[in-house]
């Protein structure tokens, strides 16, 4: 399989974990970065050690290591994800959510400048 059907894959919802499966495998990366951090080589060893949450969330991971990653914005969107997950919302309207809340924290501001 080549590497845009594989990153395509992850697009599909059904493919994506629950919030809150991703949320404890956040905190677990969390817990442990805080154990090996005063470790040259903690990137490699929490690559090594998640590599499966690596795989499915590069991205995700590389923000939630170099410590980049907002918190709040990714409760946000792990709630929206769970809420798609149990039927709660639809795609359609967890998008719309999450767009109008990131269009109000960063372009409403400047267009009142």
């Amino acid at each position: 399989m080549n590497s845009e059907n594989t990153q395509n894959e992850y697009f599909n919802i059904s493919n994506i974990q629950s919030g809150n499966d991703i949320r404890n495998e956040i905190s677990k990366i969390k817990k442990t970065m805080s154990e090996l951090e005063n470790d040259d080589t903690y990137k490699e060893t929490l690559k090594n050690k998640y590599s499966s949450f690596v795989d499915k969330y590069p991205t995700l991971f590389d923000k939630i290591i170099s410590k980049t990653i907002d918190d709040e914005k990714l409760d946000f969107m792990l709630s929206m994800l769970t809420q798609i997950k149990t039927g709660e919302k639809t795609e359609f309207d967890a998008s719309a959510a999450v767009g109008k809340k990131l269009f109000s924290e960063h372009v409403e501001p400047r267009l009142k400048k």
